[in-house]
């Protein structure tokens, strides 16, 4: 019945089936069978697009006639639903296999293989939209049919009915999951022997069975019979011995055998100190832990010290009372305890190391010091005020005997007094060791310190409630570090260390923000300062992760590596200095300022980005740069996305809410505007809620800007989506209609504000981007600097979920539009399906292209989806700089199979770290078409932003996206490029496209096109 695959390719080679185009045309021509063969043979060898197109005329095809073949339809019809669901059409793809199954189901006689398949894909479908039972019943049909089928392979059928069964025990059909667990059970033992892996699995499945059925000794009796039977007949060395342990601990612990699982656990022990090459796996400490909790559980403190001591510096236990490593062990079992909120076990350990540091050491000593700091901060946490001051009075006493009254450490320690005076509502006594703290704290360090800055954070809390004017000015001194630590030390991290750094101060901002805009009438310079403190984290959020880019450069120039390692030196230097005291600074003959303006040189000869884009990092002169670069009329309005948080609660509000820094040419002033965004409106896409965007954004807004003609807007987070143009005012207008509107990816675009030219000669259309082609290269096209696996932009785990979508843009009437009107006076390069490749576009930044408009995908993912390689240079790479992308022609091969080697020169997945290693400063316009941001991974469009920001730092001009797929699309694009061809500027063609457009059609058309 089936053309076999040798057959086809035979007609291949012999000319039958010379292209795909002649495929497709004679594909009529062929019995249902050879069609249904050949469909499954470009299936499985990956040609998509000629695939979907010969499913869809064959189905059709079948579907018309007018005598139907039911067999052929139902095949067919398989095969259309297959399509669908690879397309992610999840609710049409079953409605085509329900409709199949029903045809098969009419037949007697059927094809049993092309039934399996329509029926195992319901399944998954079933289990995806969270309907266990029909997912359990179309698998159990599948699976009937693969019971007849003696080809079938045994390892098959095993994982089949595990399978089976698992669906069952998600769907609660508890006697069904019974049943295909004692057949998998059944058949291990008939094919692989009772002394195999696949049999132990079978015993502890259907042991999980039984638990869930309640048949807690059945269950007992099969999850140890699997762990005895693997201790005896798996290899030695076979790490599968410590998963059928831990179930077999779990078991036992449930049924309250402590005895029996204590010797399990000894047994895993054993088994890493004989093999101790799987001591350097994860599990070993995880073990290590778990005895630990297991006999603190118990109520044996000591042997639960062991464990968690043995997990934490492994196998260096001291038992000697007077070991200092002995006492210091104690204080980590205490302060572990304490951290799991177990504060009576912490105290007896704390207690006991407070005494064996009397017996070890002399009175006063600081380990004694340290162990009562810590004990404090317990007292502090139970809410036993006197406890905790007690323990720090005594803690200073021994830190002014072992260090003086001069030490930065008695600083804190007075400090730690001050607040514990305040928990007790001294509030003289508080203030006095907290001012008396700060200011120790200040001459010490300086004011841009760390510890400067908590005690500074410390006394406005304090005063926040008693005196708003020192509350203020106590927040200003608070951010006065940390606008420095944002602008010079946060850029020099690694990512992951700089986002959590900036995530910890983030609640900080928000608190002083919150604070501030309550009482910013009562000062008018707070304003300025709060803006300060926005542009210090809106600049240490974009800086480039040199370290990443570094370690993903395929072939890094000798220049290059000296400069990088250049940058590795001050940066070390820079780390260390930042910690010293002003005296220790002295005595290195450090400069930190000089340190600064020498590691900011060295930027700049690294990558376009920092020389195109450098600002520098003294945040005193940002306002005052900024007010220089408006115009006049013109006015800088930013959103600053926070928490708003309340004094009296002591809590945040979960509302997404913005303070928007409004900043003219000639204001002496920044008038500061809250707007919260209700979940009414982020539920609902703009072009269908323009009433109530323009109610919660521009109503707070208008009153300070009535009076100024040009908005210079930067958004942030979920207002990177909103199409502020198309916001109606309080008189039934739009904003269009009153303003101008230029809109900035970043405050800081303002300092390299590019003039507004046209575009010259060079235009490039990116289009029909296939994603699972073969990229073609053009003649001397090199390749990418920067070489990104697909698993350091996100785990596997990730990529199996999140398949890559091609744009649902249709791009030939733009083609057609873009010939007819730039193809007339400009050089037009027109790269399409293979052409549409990542080094392709790359050589258009070396070819003085001025002009590039890209239609296809993105892969915009959020910062959250934290991804970790595993290998030794890239262990930590967690850049936001890789979660936005343009994704071109191969990149599902890339982002499927992560097979990235050596000898791959294209792997069609341009991120936006890489973009910033571009040289884009002879692009005047670069057009994002089609990114399906409705579907992005993050809904508040950051990513979008990353990506048109770095496109700017690249050198870039300008940057027009579209917000969503607008209607009349063609159109638009009709009157933009026209206006191109007229030699209007890139600003003046937007703004004449955006004024017709309106005249004709609605807001979905046009207001969704944003430049900028």
């Amino acid at each position: 019945m089936n053309l076999t695959t040798n057959l086809l390719t035979l007609f291949l080679c012999l000319g039958y089936l010379t292209s795909s185009a002649q495929l497709i045309e004679n594909f009529n021509q062929y019995s249902w069978q050879q069609k249904d063969s050949i469909i499954e043979t470009l299936y499985h060898g990956g040609a998509k697009n000629v695939v979907n197109v010969i499913i869809d005329q064959a189905y059709e095809a079948e579907r018309t006639k007018v005598s139907q073949d039911l067999e052929a339809l139902a095949a067919l019809t398989v095969w259309k639903g297959i399509k669908e669901l690879s397309e992610s059409n999840l609710v049409e793809a079953q409605n085509t296999l329900q409709t199949a199954v029903e045809i098969y189901e009419q037949k007697p006689a059927i094809d049993r293989l092309r039934y399996q398949d329509a029926l195992i894909n319901l399944s998954d479908i079933y289990r995806e939209r969270g309907d266990a039972l029909l997912a359990f019943r179309s698998f159990a049909k599948a699976l009937d049919l693969l019971d007849v089928d003696t080809m079938v392979q045994a390892s098959m059928m095993h994982s089949s009915y595990q399978h089976a069964s698992d669906l069952a025990l998600q769907a609660g059909e508890y006697n069904e999951a019974e049943s295909y667990g004692k057949k998998a059970l059944s058949l291990s033992q008939t094919e692989f022997t009772n002394r195999s892996n696949e049999y132990f699995q079978s015993l502890t499945r259907l042991g999980l069975i039984y638990r869930a059925q309640g048949q807690l000794r059945r269950a007992s009796n099969l999850i140890l019979q699997a762990y005895d039977m693997a201790k005896t007949h798996l290899p030695d060395d076979d790490p599968n011995k410590v998963y059928y342990a831990n179930l077999a601990i779990e078991d036992l612990e449930r049924n309250g055998r402590s005895t029996a699982a204590e010797e399990v656990y000894k047994e895993q022990l054993a088994f890493y100190d004989k093999y101790s090459q799987y001591q350097d796996d994860i599990s070993y400490p995880v073990l290590l832990n778990q005895l630990g909790d297991f006999y603190s559980t118990r109520g044996d403190l000591d042997l639960a010290y062991d464990y968690y001591n043995r997990a934490n510096i492994l196998f260096e236990l001291r038992t000697d009372n007077t070991d200092p490593r002995y006492i210091q062990s104690q204080a980590n079992v205490a302060r572990i305890l304490q951290q799991q909120g177990k504060y009576v076990e912490a105290e007896l350990y704390y207690l006991a190391a407070l005494r064996y540091a009397g017996d070890a050491f002399d009175e006063n000593s600081w380990t004694e010091g340290y162990i009562r700091d810590n004990l404090a901060t317990m007292y502090a946490a139970m809410d036993k005020p006197k406890e905790a001051l007690e323990q720090r009075r005594l803690a200073n006493k021994i830190i002014e005997v072992n260090l003086g009254p001069n030490h930065p450490e008695y600083a804190v320690s007075t400090l730690n007094i001050g607040e514990a005076y305040l928990a007790l509502g001294q509030d003289s006594l508080a203030s006095d060791f907290l001012t008396t703290a700060y200011v120790k704290l200040d001459q010490l360090y300086g004011p841009r310190h760390a510890r400067v800055f908590t005690a500074a954070h410390s006394l406005a809390d304090y005063y926040a409630e008693r005196d708003v004017k020192l509350a203020l000015d106590y927040y200003g001194r608070a951010a006065d570090f940390v606008d420095y630590h944002f602008l010079n030390v946060l850029p020099l991290l690694p990512t992951a260390e700089r986002l959590s750094s900036l995530e910890r101060y983030k609640k900080f901002i928000d608190k002083y923000f919150s604070f501030g805009y309550q009482h910013h009438s009562e000062n008018p310079t707070v304003g300025s300062k709060m803006y300060n403190t926005a542009l210090a984290y809106q600049h240490a959020r974009e800086a480039l992760d040199i370290p990443t880019t570094l370690a993903l450069t395929k072939e890094p120039t000798a220049d290059l590596r000296k400069s990088y390692n250049q940058w590795k030196a001050l940066r070390s230097q820079i780390i260390i200095a930042t910690e010293k005291t002003v005296a220790e600074r002295t005595e290195m003959n450090v400069d930190l300022n000089e340190l600064f303006t020498d590691i900011q040189a060295i930027e700049k000869t690294m990558f376009p980005a920092y020389l195109n884009n450098h600002v520098g990092r003294e945040s005193d002169g940002f306002i005052s740069s900024l007010k220089a670069r408006l115009q006049s009329g013109e006015v800088l309005v930013n959103f600053f996305p926070m928490h708003w948080f309340n004094m009296q609660s002591q809590q945040f509000n979960d509302q997404e809410a913005y303070l928007t820094f409004v900043l003219g040419p000639t204001s002496t002033k920044i008038d500061l505007i809250e707007i919260g965004l209700t979940q009414n409106v982020l539920d609902v896409e703009q072009s269908r809620g323009q009433s109530a965007y323009s109610q919660q954004i521009w109503s707070p807004l208008e009153d300070v800007l009535s009076s100024h003609q040009r908005l210079l807007i930067v958004p942030a987070k979920r207002m990177n989506l909103v199409a502020f143009g198309a916001l109606a005012t309080k008189d039934g207008s739009l904003v269009w209609d009153e303003f101008k509107i230029d809109r900035l990816s970043s405050p800081f675009a303002l300092f390299n504000r590019s003039a507004n030219t046209s575009i010259q000669d060079k235009v490039a259309l990116v289009t029909n981007v296939d994603l699972r082609g073969n990229p073609t290269l053009a003649d001397g096209t090199s390749p990418s600097k920067v070489q990104v696996p697909a698993r350091v932009i996100a785990p596997e785990r990730v990529r199996k979920n999140m398949p890559l979508k091609m744009t649902t843009v249709n791009a030939d009437q733009v083609i057609a539009i873009a010939t007819k009107t730039l193809g007339k006076k400009k050089e037009l390069t027109i790269l399409q399906n293979d052409q549409a490749s990542k080094s392709n576009v790359n050589a258009l930044a070396t070819a003085n292209t001025s002009m590039i408009h890209l239609i296809t995908s993105g892969l915009l993912m959020s910062e959250d989806d934290v991804s970790i390689d595993t290998t030794t240079n890239l262990a930590t790479l967690t850049s936001p700089w890789l979660k936005s992308a343009l994704t071109l022609t191969g990149a599902n091969q890339t982002w499927e199979s992560d097979s990235m080697i050596t000898d791959i020169i294209d792997d069609g997945i341009l991120t936006s770290l890489e973009l910033a290693t571009l040289d884009l400063d002879k692009v005047d316009l670069t057009i994002l078409d089609g990114l399906n941001l409705q579907q992005a991974q993050n809904a508040d469009g950051a990513a979008l932003l990353r990506l048109v920001r770095t496109l700017q730092m690249a050198g870039s001009k300008h940057v027009l996206v579209s917000l969503w797929p607008a209607r009349d699309r063609d159109s638009y694009f009709q009157l933009f490029y026209k206006n191109l061809s007229k030699g209007k500027t890139v600003k003046d063609a937007f703004y004449l496209t955006q004024k017709k457009m309106r005249k004709k059609f609605d807001v979905a058309s046009w207001a969704g096109y944003v430049l900028f």
